[in-house]
């Protein structure tokens, strides 16, 4: 079962990254970071791939480590660069947290 089959449709996804690259020779991926919370996004994490108006695609981090201010980002299931390299430009999304679970303070801003 891949990463796609299990997606809960009624969640809202968050943009937290853009994809500027490929980087090397196994598929993995050089990411922008657009979130204040990197953390989220972890090996295990299921994530969308699309334009910036929502996910198109489904699929779960195998690796992620940070790599000069951004993130270095392998795909499970993927492991050549043929295979990510259409994904220039195109938008990393995370489900978003329950309100209850963000930081003292904060809050979305589409929400305000």
């Amino acid at each position: 079962m891949n990463a796609a089959d299990r997606i809960d449709d009624d969640r809202t996804w968050l943009i937290v990254g853009r994809v500027s690259k490929p980087h090397g020779v196994h598929g993995e991926l050089v990411v922008e970071i657009i979130t204040d919370f990197p953390e989220r996004l972890t090996p295990g994490s299921e994530f969308g791939v699309g334009p910036d108006d929502g996910p198109e695609e489904f699929f779960e981090a195998h690796h992620v480590r940070f790599h000069k201010g951004g993130w270095l980002l392998g795909v499970a299931g993927l492991r050549s660069r043929d295979e990510v390299e259409g994904w220039r430009g195109r938008y990393l999304f995370l489900p978003e947290q329950g309100l209850d679970e963000l930081p003292e303070g904060y809050v979305y801003e589409h929400h305000l």
